[in-house]
């Protein structure tokens, strides 16, 4: 089974691949006492923080494909050595790595397995991101237009006798692979009511972090994850 390699995850098997035997066990280890981060760029400044000797473009790149792979790997349900086997069959084919030769194409498979086997943060923290995003429609974000829309007397010739207000709630979201909207009109009763489902959904979160925190389990709360 062959395995395409994005485009933007190619430069992270370049960098991985020039790192010494040092430096690549100090990333390896740094990845595993990195917190968990559901945005790439907190593991970035986590991890680099700690391999001060490696360049942060090459930390970055290593993190993103890494991560990507991880991503990949949880969708796909593959075990890593096939996941890498695939890989290695995509990028064989490409001149940069077929300049490499043979004897660093098995040095980049050493070490995928061993990233890639690796139960530190960015396996958890893709875990997690495959999780939370497993759905049909995956929400992005909400506008509200709001309108005054008068109201006339029968013949409509006369000046407005008055208004009311409406409000239109557009929500956008991703399905199968593209961003995706809806309206739905609302009245003021239902712009109170809605507001009270999301509080009541707020408490219920923190009431069951709470109880779960309890039982010594991390929570992941996604509210608290600095942005990419």
């Amino acid at each position: 089974m062959i395995i395409n390699v994005p485009k933007q995850d190619r430069p992270g098997l370049h960098y991985l691949l020039s790192l010494d035997a040092e430096e690549a066990e100090a990333l390896l280890q740094a990845l595993n006492r990195a917190q968990v981060s559901l945005h790439k760029r907190g593991l970035v400044t986590a991890i680099t923080s700690q391999v001060p000797d490696i360049k942060q473009d090459a930390v970055t790149a290593i993190v993103d494909t890494v991560y990507s792979m991880q991503v990949a790997i949880s969708y796909l349900d593959l075990r890593v050595d096939q996941f890498v086997d695939g890989v290695l069959e995509s990028v064989s084919g490409d001149d940069d790595f077929e300049k490499s030769g043979s004897f660093q194409l098995e040095k980049l498979k050493t070490r995928l397995q061993a990233f890639l086997r690796s139960d530190g943060a960015i396996a958890t923290s893709a875990k997690v991101k495959d999780l939370i995003t497993e759905h049909a429609r995956i929400y992005t974000r909400a506008r509200v237009m709001t309108d005054a829309r008068p109201i006339f007397s029968k013949d409509g010739e006369v000046k407005p006798i008055g208004f009311v207000v409406v409000h239109t709630l557009k929500i956008e979201h991703f399905k199968d692979g593209s961003s995706k909207g809806f309206f739905v009109a609302l009245d003021s009763d239902d712009v109170r009511s809605l507001q009270e489902v999301l509080k009541r959904a707020e408490k219920k979160a923190q009431t069951l972090s709470e109880a779960l925190g309890e039982a010594d389990l991390q929570f992941f709360d996604v509210d608290k994850q600095e942005e990419d």
